[in-house]
């Protein structure tokens, strides 16, 4: 199965051109710029689904704690903490709480975004990090959606 990720198009998913084929097509979060319902509207047109927004700590643990060990893909907005999540200051930004879930569940696959200028992949024991942003830091469409292959174990 081919697997078609990306994330942080803040508005801008319509100049999203000659997206390769795959099976299955996955957004990670900030599909528009404030929010507006106009924006989110057109966004589900063009796409469809939504997510929860939640604060860190006790309120997003208790989400992270409900996710199953047995996941293969987990898909978040957030990266987990010190795993591309740099921002352009130098400092990192992700979540540790969901670092911690990531370290329980081993996923085959992590794919998230948010963190514009840590685009890119990276393998960490037995998980392939994705960060799919393909705006840059300055909101610009720079980075490529990314292709990956999922075969069944």
């Amino acid at each position: 199965m081919n697997i078609l990720f990306l994330s942080d198009t803040h508005g801008k998913h319509r100049r999203l051109k000659n997206l390769p084929p795959a099976d299955m097509l996955i957004h990670a979060g900030d599909v528009s710029r404030s929010g507006a319902d106009y924006e989110v509207d057109d966004f589900m047109q063009w796409f469809g689904g939504w997510a929860f927004n939640r604060n860190r700590g006790e309120d997003i643990r208790k989400h992270w704690q409900l996710i199953d060990k047995d996941v293969d893909v987990l898909i978040t907005h957030t990266p987990p903490f010190g795993i591309l999540d740099r921002t352009i200051s130098g400092g990192h930004s992700g979540c540790e709480d969901l670092l911690k879930a990531v370290n329980r569940i081993k996923p085959r696959y992590h794919l998230f975004g948010h963190i514009h200028e840590a685009y890119g992949t990276v393998q960490s024991g037995e998980t392939t990090f994705v960060n799919g942003s393909v705006l840059d830091d300055l909101d610009v469409m720079r980075n490529e959606p990314v292709v990956l292959k999922y075969l069944k174990k």
